[in-house]
């Protein structure tokens, strides 16, 4: 089995976006990725649906990127950090179209009113 950080990026769990409720529960255990937490506390602190958080519970564990303790579940740490990752690069590309001006490309200046993404090589860290 691939290490669950390759596994990640290989799967199409991370094919999200952001105000749904797979975003946010991957948001609250990379947040909490100390802690274990069980699933019915990640569904009464981000008021999704427990059925939902049960699915990403789920397919995190098939990835081998969640360990399932006796009072809960925690995120791997490598896992945790790509998911952060991830979620932090669809942060910057939403707030980059919400700056951009609507269907004025053809301005001269649009460009410097439009902030830049930062970029994060995962190979390198």
């Amino acid at each position: 089995m691939a290490a669950p950080k390759e596994a990640l990026r290989r799967s199409d769990l991370l094919e999200i976006t952001p105000e749904t409720d797979t975003y946010t529960i991957l948001g609250f255990l990379c947040a909490h990725r100390e802690s274990t937490v069980p699933p019915t506390a990640i569904a009464d602190q981000t008021g999704c649906p427990e059925a939902a958080v049960v699915t990403v519970i789920d397919r995190l564990e098939a990835l081998g990127a969640i360990e399932r303790l006796g009072d809960g579940i925690q995120i791997e740490t490598a896992a945790a950090e790509t998911i952060a990752r991830r979620l932090k690069s669809l942060d910057q590309v939403i707030q980059l179209f919400d700056a951009a001006p609507d269907d004025e490309y053809a301005s001269v200046d649009w460009v410097s009113q439009v902030g830049t993404i930062e970029c994060v090589d995962e190979d390198e860290e």
